[in-house]
This record gives C-alpha cells, structure tokens and sequence, in this order.
C-alpha cells in the first residue's frame, strides 16, 4: 500500500504543469539600457528561474492608452495575446511597473513584477556592503492594487543595505515626474518634479525599480548630489 501511495504521488507531480515564463524587459529596459536587461536576465538565472524571451512582442501598449488611443492599444494587445497564445506562455516577469500593471490589469494574464520573482529567493542572493541607501517606491508598485512595498526593502535588507526612508515612502511615495505622458507633454515641470522628489530623499544612493523613474531622476540627478541606480545594478553588482 505504502508503494502505491508513493507511485500515486509520483504520478500526480508528473502531470502537474510548470509555467511556461516569459521574461518581458519593456522597451525602455530593453533598447535603451541594455546593460540592465542583462543584469536582470543573468539574475533571473542565477536564482533558477526558467524563461523565456521573445522578440517579436511588441510594446505592452501602455502610452497609447495613457495618450487616449484606445483602438490602437486593442490593436496592440490583440496581437501580444496571438503571440504569447502560440508559445504557450503562461506567466510574465517584467521589471516595469507600467507594463507589469497592463498585462495583469488589461490583458489579464498572470503577471508580476522582477522584485516578486526575487524575494522569495532570497538565499541566492549575494550580501553587499553595509552602504545607506533610499528605495524610490514606483507610482505603479505601490498603488492600483500592486502593493509590492516589502518585497524590495527585504531583498535591500538581505544584500545587507542600510535603507534610509524617503520623506514620502510607500503608498504615500511622490510621482518621479516621468509618469502619465507628463515628460512628453511638459518636461519642464516633469523635471521639477524630479528634482523635487530627489530633495526629499536623504540617502546619497537612490535605488529604483522602474525604468522610467531610472532614467528620469537619473537627468534629475545632475541638479542634485544623488546617484540614481538601478536595483539590478545594486543587487546584481553588489
């Protein structure tokens, strides 16, 4: 009977089906920061994820509809969903909030953001130096019913940062200034505002984990005396 059970058991785990990952970077990740797309493909490895990439994916569609073009946002996914539908894919990995929000909000499909896939492996992550850093939390992670807060401060945690909160933090966090279009559309006050975020965080090292609020307070930083990084950068480098 005991054999048996066992050979039930192994039969069951035999049918259940894994997820078939897709590890999409955003098109901000993917063609202007390369070196970041590596980063996060390399420790995607490093914890043992299995994924996979596919190119012929275009954007996820989040500046039209942020612009208001809701025909050529439906155009947009209708053809993601064809080509995800052909490879089987079952589960998205992005590092970009805004893509993050659509695919799970607007496509429906099972989503989350890189920060999620690493915290629970957190025993594979390499312990740094005891540095103070402040996490910017991204508009996207933190409200619409993401709520990703402790994931990024447990990982900052575990490479052995010191984390020193900004004035405004969590779901209380303050807009980069880059979000909704507003850099397009007015890019002087957008780095106003950038500029104004940078002010109320105390630590030298800003870690972010959005590409856009990267490269946006990254060109704030040049009025400040904060270095911006990515949190690829400070966990897989460090």
């Amino acid at each position: 009977m005991r054999v048996a059970f066992f050979d039930l058991i192994q039969n069951t785990k035999s049918v259940i089906k894994k997820d078939k990952i897709l590890y999409y970077p955003g098109c901000m990740t993917k063609h202007n920061h390369k070196k970041i797309f590596s980063n996060y493909k390399s420790l995607l490895s490093d914890v043992g994820v299995n994924f996979r990439l596919i190119d012929e994916l275009v954007c996820c569609g989040s500046p039209l509809l942020s612009a208001g073009y809701a025909d050529d946002f439906e155009n947009v996914k209708k053809k993601n969903l064809a080509i995800l539908q052909q490879n089987g894919i079952t589960k998205i990995i992005t590092n970009c909030p805004h893509c993050n929000y659509i695919f799970k909000n607007y496509y429906g499909l099972k989503t989350e953001h890189i920060i999620q896939t690493l915290e629970p492996r957190l025993h594979k992550i390499k312990s740094g130096s005891r540095e103070e850093v402040s996490y910017h939390d991204p508009c996207l992670l933190v409200r619409g019913g993401m709520s990703v807060v402790n994931e990024p401060r447990a990982i900052l945690k575990k490479a052995n940062y010191l984390i020193i909160e900004p004035a405004l933090s969590r779901e209380k966090t303050s807009c980069c200034g880059a979000g909704g279009g507003l850099k397009q559309v007015n890019p002087s006050l957008a780095e106003r505002i950038g500029v104004q975020r940078l002010s109320q965080i105390r630590a030298n090292k800003v870690v972010v984990s959005c590409p856009f609020c990267y490269a946006h307070l990254k060109g704030c930083a040049a009025k400040s005396s904060k270095e911006v990084v990515d949190f690829s950068e400070i966990i897989f480098e460090g």
